[in-house]
C-alpha cells in the first residue's frame, strides 16, 4: 500500500512514514508543502491515502483537498487530515466538506495513528465492496458518524485525564457537540 504524507514538519513526516511502514507495512513518500505532493503524484503514484496538514507554507491542506477531489485519479483516494485543529469544531467541519476522509488531532500516539489509518482503510475498501461505482464522501451521515468518533475516541479515551495545560491547570472537560 502506497502512502503519502504530506507536512512542513520533517519530524512529524518521519514519525509518521516510520510507524506506517514498520505496523502497517505501507510504502510511504514524503512531501513537505503542496507543490511536492503533486509533484510526488505525478512521479509515483497513485497512492492509496494521503495524510496531510493543513497548515503549511503556500497552498494550505483544505485547498489541497479540493484540487485532489477535482481530478479524476485522485477524487476516491481517502485523506486523512492530521492537524492541531482537531478541537475546532468549525474547522473539522470544513475540511470534511471539502471533501476529507478522516481527521486526526495532533498530538497523537503511534497506536491511535495506527488504529485512524486503518480504521479509514477498512472503511474505504468496504465502501468500494458495497459499491461497484466510484464515488466522492459527499457530506452527511457516513462524514457526520466519522466525525462523532472521532471526537468520541479524542475526549473519552482515559489517558487524557490527569493531563495538565502548560500552565500547570488541569484541562478543563472537552466541550460535546450534538
Amino acid at each position: 500500500m502506497n502512502v503519502l504524507i504530506i507536512d512542513d514538519m520533517e519530524d512529524i513526516r518521519r514519525v509518521i512514514r516510520t510507524t506506517l511502514e514498520r505496523r502497517l507495512g505501507c510504502h510511504a513518500f514524503e512531501a513537505a508543502n503542496v507543490g511536492e505532493a503533486l509533484d510526488a503524484m505525478h512521479r509515483a503514484g497513485p497512492f492509496d491515502l494521503l495524510i496531510t496538514d493543513i497548515h503549511m507554507p503556500g497552498l494550505s491542506g483544505g485547498s489541497l483537498i479540493r484540487r485532489l477531489r477535482a481530478h479524476d485519479e485522485t477524487r476516491e483516494t481517502p485523506i486523512l487530515v492530521v492537524s492541531v485543529d482537531a478541537s475546532n469544531h468549525e474547522t473539522v467541519q470544513y475540511l470534511l466538506r471539502q471533501g476529507a476522509t478522516a481527521f486526526l488531532g495532533k498530538p497523537f500516539t503511534m497506536d491511535v495513528l495506527t488504529e485512524k489509518v486503518d480504521d479509514v482503510l477498512r472503511e474505504t475498501r468496504s465502501r468500494s465492496k458495497d459499491d461497484a461505482t466510484p464515488h466522492r464522501h459527499p457530506p452527511g451521515k457516513t462524514v457526520r458518524a466519522v466525525e462523532d468518533a472521532l471526537f468520541q475516541r479524542r475526549f473519552s479515551q482515559p489517558r487524557l485525564s490527569g493531563l495538565r495545560q502548560p500552565c500547570g491547570r488541569p484541562f478543563s472537560t472537552p466541550w460535546r457537540h450534538s
